[in-house]
């Protein structure tokens, strides 16, 4: 059969690395995630007829922290904005549980050597769409899309900035996708090349981000120590020569040494994101309890700075002031849960190190960004459950085999 349970699952799973792109709007954006957790529902009634779920312990406080958040859209002061956020909350729900269910009806055998495979080949497209708008960019033969998004194919212009965003909306859920990118294969040992480590470095580099440098860094920095001598050497030689390249060009280009400047500067003022923040926080503490309602944070906090803000831009004062104390408990629960999941999987030592820097790494973007209902932070935990599944299959063979 040439359609089967794991054809539909890659097919669910691929179409979450096109965020960029809206195939038609209905009442909201319908991306290709959208259709597909759509068309997946419809079939699973075909290819899955008798399904048995069975989740990981955390995932039962993360869908009370979900539920409460949902539920919270009846307080909300503009309820469509809140219904819209709603269906959106649900849809991401519906697309993880479907992910799970035609993962575990479906054929495993070299499933992440395939996934592997597939993200070599995102990586070289994204990175060919970046080229082509920066090409058309500074020839001025295309135009951006419009002064807020700044957008040309793969190239997102902030400022004086060529950032690469691939076929992702933005460069930091670019970052998103190449954490799992990065982590699939790392973790669950694929031969993979070392063209692909370093095409993630390339395009990591173009993003631009900062999150995303200090994300990889740190994840490398705690990696090194489970590693061998030798693999030490070798990305301790990498990350040397990486930041010996970006010296020389600061000191021998104007323009990039500018560019430079300009993100150490963003990153001193917060870019109005410190004034932000203590304004979000002044209104949380006159509504702690159970917070304003889902997708209130634009509502009210638009017109701070004159920015246009649509929200606070990180997850923790996002979710305080959305659904309050409440919400903000159920939040720090669920993140602890999955923490120590990974800690009391039953792996070896190496294998949770590199878990808990993967879950770490997460963490990391979520504090730096709005990144709780974004559909590539949801993909991102569900990457973390195949990863998990697929150590505990591996760690069955090995037994067997013994």
């Amino acid at each position: 059969m040439i359609i089967s349970n794991r054809f539909i699952f890659l097919l669910l799973f691929c179409a979450f690395f096109f965020q960029q792109f809206t195939l038609f709007e209905f009442g909201t954006l319908v991306k290709p995630w959208v259709l597909i957790t759509v068309i997946s529902f419809l079939a699973i009634f075909v290819f899955v007829p008798r399904i048995s779920l069975s989740f990981p312990s955390y995932l039962y406080i993360v869908s009370a922290f979900f539920l409460f958040i949902v539920v919270s859209s009846f307080w909300a002061e503009d309820l469509s904005i809140a219904f819209v956020r709603a269906l959106g909350v649900v849809l991401l729900c519906v697309s993880y549980l479907l992910l799970k269910v035609f993962y575990d009806n479906s054929e495993k055998k070299e499933i992440s050597q395939i996934i592997y495979k597939l993200s070599y080949f995102y990586l070289i497209m994204s990175l060919m769409y970046y080229l082509i708008g920066f090409y058309l960019f500074k020839t001025g033969s295309g135009y951006l899309t419009d002064d807020a998004h700044r957008g040309l194919y793969g190239l997102y212009v902030e400022g004086v900035l060529p950032r690469m965003r691939g076929f992702s909306d933005s460069p930091n859920n670019l970052v998103l996708l190449l954490i799992p990118m990065f982590y699939i294969p790392f973790i669950l040992k694929v031969k993979a090349c070392n063209i692909y480590y370093l095409l993630i470095l390339i395009v990591l580099a173009l993003t631009f981000s900062i999150t995303g440098y200090i994300i990889f860094i740190l994840a490398s920095v705690f990696i090194l120590f489970t590693q061998s001598m030798r693999v030490l050497l070798q990305l301790s030689l990498v990350i040397f020569f990486f930041l010996f390249l970006i010296f020389i060009l600061y000191l021998s280009y104007e323009n990039f040494a500018f560019i430079v400047d300009s993100r150490i500067d963003r990153i001193s003022t917060g870019s109005g994101r410190y004034e932000l923040f203590n304004y979000a926080i002044n209104l949380i503490v006159e509504s702690p309890i159970s917070g304003y309602g889902l997708g209130q944070a634009r509502l009210f906090l638009g017109n701070v700075g004159g920015r246009g803000y649509e929200s606070t831009h990180n997850s923790f004062i996002e979710i305080l002031f959305e659904g309050g104390f409440v919400a903000g408990g159920l939040f720090v629960l669920s993140w602890f849960s999955i923490f120590y999941y990974a800690v009391k999987l039953e792996v070896s030592r190496k294998d949770r190190v590199n878990l808990c820097c993967y879950l770490v790494s997460l963490f990391l973007i979520s504090s730096a960004n709005l990144m709780v209902y974004v559909e590539l932070m949801v993909f991102n935990f569900f990457c973390f459950f195949f990863v998990c599944e697929e150590l505990k299959v591996n760690k069955y063979k090995l037994y067997v085999h013994y």
